[in-house]
């Protein structure tokens, strides 16, 4: 495309999605909007401590910082087979292909009572009550987050947390 990881984002997927909160860039964090990490303090478990925003090195892979009113209209785009609004944002063909199962052998079984079943393009999986369900969560110091969706009944739904639990 010529143009860096983040304007491509910015310019064929946020702003299409009307994702304004959304960003991979933490200089562009509205910070009176942003949701601080928290961790229990080291010397006393039972108090949090605030940390200053951060990012990784590998930045596209877990540092979209979003809202969960902007994260829904990306949902709503996958559920509706690439289209939001008015307008087709990917093919149908290509939203197909991005959640196709790979079929990956040898899946460690998933923890908990859902049915993990394979892999597609960064969406695990699972089979829950005879639906396809796609699962992802991800985690990093002080903060949480757990997307789900299932595409034959319409629906999804997420939670974002800040403050991240005590070890024991």
């Amino acid at each position: 495309s010529g143009t860096s990881f983040h304007e491509y984002c910015r310019s064929r997927l946020l702003t299409p999605l009307d994702m304004p909160d959304s960003t991979y860039r933490l200089s562009d964090t509205k910070l009176a909007r942003f949701a601080y990490p928290y961790r229990p303090d080291a010397s006393d478990p039972s108090r949090m401590n605030r940390i200053a925003p951060f990012t990784w090195a590998g930045y596209t892979d877990g540092s979209l910082r979003t809202t969960v009113t902007d994260y829904g209209h990306f949902l709503v785009m996958l559920l509706n087979r690439g289209r939001y609004g008015s307008r087709q944002l990917f093919k149908p063909e290509t939203i197909a292909t991005w959640l196709a199962p790979q079929k990956i052998q040898g899946m460690p079984p998933a923890r908990g009572t859902i049915e993990r079943v394979d892999y597609a393009l960064g969406w695990p999986v699972h089979r829950l009550k005879g639906e396809t369900a796609y699962l992802h969560n991800g985690s990093g110091s002080g903060f949480g987050t757990y997307v789900y969706f299932v595409p034959s009944l319409g629906t999804g739904g997420m939670i974002f947390v800040t403050g991240q639990p005590a070890p024991q």
